[in-house]
């Protein structure tokens, strides 16, 4: 297959534990290296995923990564894109973005690659229909993410706490952890904006319910419905009394994942759960499978 320097294979999800690094494409870089943006909340994560996931990247082509601000990089890619430059390994938020991206024309179809490198038995149904635009198979979700709150049972013991089952416990907790001076739920999206989601995800099925979630994903529910405009109030409330992140204004300063407090939402190493790919030269660096990169991801998940 020719390579064309504005199309892009890109991977993308609602989330990344393990994000796939295919070795099918070729670099807008020097010779058939495969150009890959990425962005890391620390050094030790970057130090890592250079070790065992670029450098341990076995295809006919080598993986040249570039670290971008976690902040910026959305912002540099779709600019990159529209330059008709940018990385040959596309990172994205989500499937909206991957739309975008496929209605501008930067996407490379992937069905041959699919069907040469058996995907549909290496990724579930699901994965393979969420990745199509207008019927096109032109992403591929980086992996699923199982969002979690943590709890502090020392800090609970301290205070005569339960873990709370229910709502009406775990709210009864919030409103005494707040009397004492105390953060009821560590949080903060200073460095990462979209962290925000989380809680929406959060109240979204447990104060709205999977049901009505599934029903408008499907279309039926319309987003307005008073079951989700209530969820979101309810959630307005918690921020309000300063349950989420000490206050409203505290919220937008914290760092997305600082622990202290009885609930804590754990901290993502970075915001992109997807990887893209261009086409930049006339070769296919071959491999006879995709190979994985694994990490945490962002996104909107149910929350147990």
């Amino acid at each position: 297959m020719t390579i064309s320097r504005r199309n892009f294979l890109v991977l993308s999800g609602a989330a990344a534990l393990t994000p796939v690094l295919a070795s099918c494409g070729s670099g807008s870089g020097s010779g058939g290296d495969l150009q890959f943006w990425s962005a890391f909340q620390n050094q030790q994560q970057q130090d890592y995923f250079k070790k065992e996931r670029v450098e341990a990247f076995r295809g006919s082509a080598k993986v040249r990564l570039t670290v971008k601000p976690t902040d910026t990089i959305d912002r540099l890619t779709q600019t990159a894109l529209a330059a008709g430059t940018g990385p040959d390994l596309v990172l994205t938020a989500g499937p909206a973005q991957v739309a975008a991206y496929a209605g501008a024309g930067y996407l490379l179809p992937l069905e041959g690659y699919a069907q040469k490198y058996g995907w549909d038995s290496m990724l579930a149904p699901w994965a393979l229909a969420a990745s199509r635009v207008d019927g096109k198979l032109v992403s591929l979700p980086a992996g699923y993410e199982t969002m979690v709150m943590l709890y502090n049972p020392a800090t609970l013991e301290q205070h005569g706490w339960k873990v709370p089952t229910n709502r009406t416990e775990f709210e009864a907790i919030c409103t005494e952890a707040k009397a004492k001076g105390l953060m009821p739920v560590a949080s903060g999206n200073a460095d990462w904006r979209p962290a925000s989601e989380w809680w929406v995800t959060f109240v979204l099925n447990h104060s709205a319910g999977p049901d009505a979630v599934f029903s408008a994903l499907q279309g039926r529910t319309p987003w307005s419905d008073p079951v989700f405009a209530d969820a979101i109030n309810l959630l307005n409330g918690y921020y309000q009394q300063g349950w989420w992140g000490g206050s409203v204004d505290s919220y937008f300063t914290n760092s997305t994942g600082f622990a202290t407090a009885p609930f804590v939402i754990p901290r993502q190493p970075g915001p992109h759960p997807g990887i893209a790919l261009s086409r930049g030269h006339r070769k296919t660096p071959q491999a006879t499978r995709p190979h994985t990169a694994r990490r945490s991801g962002a996104g909107s998940v149910l929350v147990p």
